[in-house]
């Protein structure tokens, strides 16, 4: 599902909701899970999952086409993982 289509479900279910507050909802949404993620924390979401941040460490990589050494920097990535909750639905 992409971001579009679901501030078009959200709208239909809620119709006394206008499209642009339905909007400016989910742009709040995404905006506050990702401060947190930025500030370390986590965006948790009971039935469904939670989005949290890990870290790659600094390290040297080889770079396949010319064979010469990249040194790569330490950085954060997003990381989900699904709730016990949403995995018993799926795999059913």
């Amino acid at each position: 599902m992409k971001k579009s289509e679901l501030i078009m479900l959200l709208s239909r279910k809620n119709e006394n909701y206008s499209l642009e507050d339905v909007e400016k909802s989910v742009a709040v949404m995404i905006a506050a899970m990702t401060e947190s993620l930025m500030a370390g924390g986590r965006a948790e979401f009971r039935g469904l999952g939670s989005f949290f941040c890990r870290q790659r460490h600094a390290q040297v990589m080889r770079n396949p086409r010319t064979g010469e050494k990249v040194n790569v920097t330490a950085r954060a990535y997003p990381s989900f993982r699904t709730s016990p909750a949403l995995l018993k639905k799926l795999n059913k």
